[in-house]
């Protein structure tokens, strides 16, 4: 009966902690798909001196609220390469896509993940580069598939990221970490930046 008891209390003590990473796994996604929407329409209006048509804002409000509002889904594979290219059809900027035969399909929430981690490294880009172009590759070899997002603008030293100023941090590395990939951000001043996606990160 003792032991039977101590079982009952470890599995009950797992089940908690299996729940409670759950949680913290959808609120991490949760607080990243918020940054890369809403947050960053509300930033794109109220930088001071741009101004932006109000069809473009609302097509992005509209896009926010599609994403906000999808379902995620957690299992099922996805195709890559539809995926990073729709991303970045949507994106203002001169992307020039370089991407390698048979990237396939991988699982779902990686590809959500190396999807959005694009988008947000494209928006970095718009903001802080001073370009209006960006170059994407992507890449596979075996089961790993690896993306770049690389320019040649300001660049800025990584080092000296204010607290305050999460967004790579929240929405890329976070992200990709919490499905097992990497992320990589390489930059100094005057010599652009270039943000690695990888998975799986073995």
């Amino acid at each position: 009966r003792t032991a039977d008891a101590a079982a009952a209390r470890t599995a009950a003590a797992r089940r908690g902690h299996e729940v409670a990473q759950a949680q913290r796994s959808a609120e991490r996604e949760y607080l990243a798909t918020l940054h890369d929407t809403a947050c960053a329409t509300l930033l794109m209006v109220a930088v001071r001196g741009q101004s932006i048509p109000g069809d473009v804002l609302r097509r992005q409000a509209a896009k926010d609220l599609r994403k906000l509002a999808a379902e995620r889904v957690m299992t099922g594979e996805s195709e890559v390469a539809g995926e990073l290219r729709e991303e970045i059809a949507e994106n203002p900027l001169r992307v020039r896509a370089e991407f390698a035969d048979g990237l396939g399909s991988a699982w779902h929430p990686a590809v959500v993940a190396l999807r959005d981690g694009v988008a947000e490294a494209l928006r970095n880009v718009a903001r802080h580069s001073g370009v209006d172009h960006a170059t994407v590759r992507a890449g596979r070899a075996g089961d790993r598939v690896t993306v770049t997002v690389s320019d040649d603008g300001a660049g800025f030293d990584v080092t000296l990221v204010p607290a305050h100023c999460r967004g790579l941090a929240w929405s890329v590395v976070e992200r990709m970490a919490s499905v097992g990939g990497r992320a990589t951000v390489d930059s100094a001043p005057g010599r652009g930046t270039t943000v690695r996606l990888e998975w799986p990160h073995v």
